[in-house]
């Protein structure tokens, strides 16, 4: 149903972890990525308790990525031009033009998670929902396109011995032009790679391993290792190259290895659209202020662990 980036996911995770992730919104090709974070806004809010929503691990993720390549299979659109007009077919380009035109924002949204769900890129199932609220919200928020929070998990209808992750998606109605388009969609794939992961931890006994900060969470390098997957588009890929790469120099060892396979794969793409190296690109002055971001991120999430624990 629709109505009116970055995750408060609830189940198998710290009981704090309620604020919610987002994916800020792109600016011009030239931006500077730190300034798109929507992610660290959420954690560097104030309150401890959005401080601490990242203490804990991947390890439902980790077991499905490790039990091969069929699991984790995601839509590469690669094999096409890494510089075509747009990743949604012409007639939801054109759908979602007449309907912004038209005012009528949840109308266009709804043609793009139409084709992207005709694709195979959403899966219906996962986003199912129980309770209140409407699966879709566009609300007038600065900094972010796209964020995705989650309810209470429920039983699958259709399989009551799996539960579902009860997804929440807050979409900006100021992201909803024809101009940023492809920004949407790509906000939209980002947060979905967390609903999917999400799906995993609710049917998971696995206890979740504890990491600290942003930059440390493996969920989150799964999800722009995502965005370099499914990247058709030049400007993207620089910043999703350089968020992925710095993201891979915080994960653990433990972390890094059921991505492995796939962040070859990756750096061979990246390669070939940008004509240079992963090792190049996170060597840039953009790269380093990230990093440091991310220290920082680090750093604030500990003293808040360390605040609620009694200094221990």
């Amino acid at each position: 149903m629709l109505g009116a980036v970055e995750i408060g996911r609830q189940q198998g995770r710290a009981s704090s972890r309620t604020a919610g992730t987002r994916r800020k919104a792109h600016g011009t090709p030239g931006e500077d990525p730190i300034a798109q974070l929507g992610p660290g806004a959420a954690i560097l809010r104030p309150a401890d308790a959005v401080l601490l929503q990242r203490l804990a691990g991947n390890a439902a993720t980790t077991a499905r990525l490790t039990d091969g390549a069929a699991s984790v299979q995601r839509l590469d659109i690669y094999g096409r031009s890494a510089a075509q007009a747009s990743a949604l077919p012409a007639e939801t380009v054109q759908a979602f033009g007449r309907l912004i035109e038209a005012d009528d924002q949840a109308g266009a949204l709804r043609v793009v998670v139409e084709a992207m769900t005709s694709r195979g890129q959403l899966d219906p199932r996962l986003l199912r929902t129980s309770g209140e609220g409407e699966l879709w919200e566009i609300r007038d928020v600065d900094g972010f396109r796209a964020a995705a929070s989650f309810r209470s998990r429920f039983a699958d209808p259709d399989n009551a011995g799996r539960m579902l992750p009860n997804p929440r998606f807050t979409i900006s109605s100021k992201g909803l032009s024809p101009d940023h388009l492809d920004e949407l969609y790509e906000s939209i794939l980002h947060e979905y790679r967390h609903v999917e992961q999400q799906a995993e931890r609710v049917n998971s006994t696995e206890q979740q391993a504890q990491t600290f900060g942003y930059g440390a969470d493996p969920d989150e390098f799964d999800a722009y290792l995502s965005e370099v997957e499914f990247s058709y588009r030049r400007a993207h890929m620089q910043t999703a190259a350089l968020q992925a790469g710095v993201h891979w120099e915080f994960l653990s060892e433990a972390n890094r290895a059921p991505f492995k396979s796939r962040w070859a794969a990756a750096q061979k793409k990246i390669q070939r659209v940008l004509g240079k190296p992963v090792s190049e690109i996170v060597a840039t002055p953009k790269a380093e202020a990230y990093r440091r971001q991310l220290r920082e991120m680090e750093r604030q999430a500990r003293e808040a662990y360390e605040r609620a624990n009694g200094g221990h």
